[in-house]
């Protein structure tokens, strides 16, 4: 049951780390639904536990859970006043934080309500109602400036998560933040967040001896990113006989909560969680079975895969055309490569006012084998391949039976994009 009159003082640095990244469990779907938060009102809950010599915030669903601590160190903001523990909605606790100014310190404590108040209310009835508030104020010097008082619930109903420490996490990766944001935010956009099997819902890690493999894949066209042994401080150096793969849901706030020069580590525990772990926090998510994973295609095989026909065009050429054929149809366009004239036709026609859109550019020819039919490539995949580009110059290279084609950033060796070349009669 929750201790009555917990105090706890923090500085708003740190109040302001708590909601951007222990709260970040409570404030998913899973977190917000009413559903869910009728038979536990702590899904959308921060628990607050004081406790020893570190004051610690956690919020945790079915699959994913976040925790920050605050250490309690003499001569600074933190201290707590009476050891206790407490919940209260994540929501209503961004909502006040957001008030209080840069520089105050903030104090927390927890009032319980009168004992008479649910007195005969049965025991696990209680559970679910509030039992008290918590009083966040804003101090500024010695004086206490303005407060909010949020609903508290009993603790009881939380779902505790028992976190391994980095130092014993079976290592994948480690470095500055920035090794798994760049990649993950290169390759996100191939990944299909409503996908049902379970699998291209996530980010996909592999491993070599010398990289970390990412790839973000929906069945039908995949981004890829190598990001070798010199991106990272360590890094597992060994071929995992299965994928990691991460939830893109949790995955995506989880990253954005950090800066690019935040240290991390990235492990496994042994018990099929994924662990993100910087500097006071901790991020653990659930993954899918191993029979699952293995069925996340080997997309480290499709990068060894030979090429034929290589051709290279100019990105603003290829990206205007390919918008233009956007207008009248995002799923399929057809291009028409003339290797007497090398230039690429595109057509995409539509059944709206606008029937048709066209376009005409030039490319080089830098293999030796010509391209040997109309290819069929998906408007929309092509177009998001682009944006992730800046060079002057795109690499387009095919399969021999011309049933995949690759797409390069010549700026940028990491990052790769293939899409699946469909039948232009389909057009």
């Amino acid at each position: 049951m929750t201790k009555a009159n917990m105090k706890v003082t923090i500085s708003k640095k740190d109040l302001d780390l708590v909601v951007s990244r222990a709260c970040l469990a409570a404030m998913t779907e899973e977190g917000q639904s009413e559903i869910s938060r009728a038979n536990n009102e702590t899904r959308g809950c921060v628990r607050i536990k004081a406790e020893g010599n570190k004051i610690s915030f956690d919020s945790s669903v079915s699959r994913f859970s976040a925790r920050y601590e605050v250490p309690v160190v003499e001569g600074t903001d933190s201290a707590i006043l009476v050891e206790g523990e407490t919940c209260i909605p994540a929501k209503e606790l961004k909502t006040v934080a957001a008030k209080i100014p840069d520089g105050y310190k903030v104090s927390m404590t927890f009032i319980p309500k009168p004992p008479e108040q649910d007195k005969d209310a049965p025991a696990a009835y209680r559970a679910l109602l509030p039992d008290g508030i918590v009083e966040v104020a804003g101090i500024d010097g010695k004086k206490v400036i303005a407060k909010a008082k949020i609903e508290a619930y009993p603790s009881s109903q939380f779902a505790d998560v028992t976190y391994v420490e980095a130092d014993k996490l079976a290592l994948l990766a480690s470095g500055k933040a920035s090794c798994f944001k760049a990649p993950y935010n290169a390759v996100s956009f191939a990944i299909n967040p409503d996908d049902l099997k379970e699998i291209f819902d996530k980010l996909a890690v592999f491993t070599t001896e010398d990289s970390i493999i990412f790839v973000g894949a929906d069945g039908h066209r995949c981004s890829i990113v190598q990001s070798k042994t010199d991106s990272f401080d360590k890094i597992v150096g060994k071929e995992l006989l299965v994928p990691v793969l991460i939830d893109s849901e949790f995955l995506s706030p989880l990253l954005s909560s950090l800066s690019d020069k935040d240290p991390l580590v990235v492990g496994m525990d042994l018990t099929d969680h994924v662990y993100f772990c910087s500097e006071g926090t901790s991020y653990r998510i659930s993954m899918v079975t191993e029979e699952l994973r293995k069925k996340f295609p080997n997309y480290k095989k499709i990068m060894s895969l030979p090429t034929s026909a290589v051709v290279t065009v100019d990105r603003k050429h290829l990206a205007f055309s390919t918008n233009m054929l956007m207008v009248v149809n995002k799923d399929r366009g057809v291009h028409s490569f003339n290797n007497a004239e090398m230039v690429i036709k595109m057509v995409g026609k539509g059944f709206a006012t606008v029937k048709e859109a066209t376009g005409e550019i030039a490319y080089e020819l830098t293999s030796q084998d010509p391209i040997k039919k109309d290819i069929c490539l998906h408007t929309g995949y092509l177009i998001e391949g682009i944006k992730k580009m800046s060079c002057d110059k795109i690499k387009m290279s095919f399969t021999p039976d011309e049933k995949r084609v690759r797409i390069e950033d010549e700026s940028d060796p990491k990052f790769l994009y293939y899409m699946q070349v469909m039948n232009s009669n389909e057009a």
